[in-house]
């Protein structure tokens, strides 16, 4: 009788020790899974939300950085024409102011009126008027 009883309390304690290995696994393998999927979510994570202005509902800026922003200050009629584009470098008989840094601000560069449109306001006077790094013209 004896001998029966330790038969199967050694059963069951192998059956135990089986479940135990089998919870040990599944817990080793569940904290991998999710460590690979963690890593990976912050590896490929999600696009920006492009930005919008509240005050021109334009893409791309907030309001802190605006060209529309504020009233439109004229240029200053103390400022002459030198026919000097600082955009191509070339010399030029009519040359243009251009208000590149937003309305509210003193900042102008003088242009031809190629340069004032293709790089100035990347190639229609509708588009916001930009400072541009380099000349469209010459680097065509």
């Amino acid at each position: 009788m004896e001998r029966i009883w330790l038969q199967r309390e050694a059963q069951q304690n192998q059956f135990v020790e089986a479940l135990v290995g089998f919870g040990k696994a599944v817990l080793v393998g569940g904290v991998i899974i999710f460590g690979v999927a963690g890593a990976v979510s912050l590896l490929v994570g999600e696009d920006p939300k492009p930005r919008y202005c509240s005050l021109c509902d334009r893409e791309g800026h907030d309001a802190r950085k605006c060209t529309r922003r504020g009233e439109r200050l004229p240029i200053p009629s103390w400022l002459e024409n030198s026919g000097w584009c600082e955009c191509c470098e070339q010399r030029f008989r009519n040359t243009y102011w251009h208000h590149y840094a937003g309305r509210g601000v003193d900042k102008w560069m003088e242009m031809c009126l190629e340069c004032h449109v293709n790089c100035g306001h990347n190639g229609h006077t509708q588009n916001d008027a930009v400072r541009p790094d380099y000349c469209r013209k010459w680097a065509a």
